[in-house]
């Protein structure tokens, strides 16, 4: 149903809104490889997610 409304609407954005239990990568990852960049997956976070923050950028290179 997702690939005729895509088609339907051909050059916009689509986002997809849905439970946690699709709120994974099994559902993300063929969306993206059949519809391409223009679509978006918007769901709840899983109650047991870890959840961490981006790492620092480092402005200098180490030596090692």
């Amino acid at each position: 149903m997702l690939s005729q409304v895509s088609h339907h609407f051909a050059g916009a954005a689509i986002t997809v809104v849905c439970d946690s239990w699709f709120g994974n990568d099994g559902l993300f990852t063929p969306l993206r490889k059949h519809l391409g960049d223009s679509v978006q997956l918007l769901s709840r976070l899983r109650s047991n997610t870890a959840l961490y923050m981006m790492p620092h950028i480092r402005t200098f290179k180490k030596q090692g």
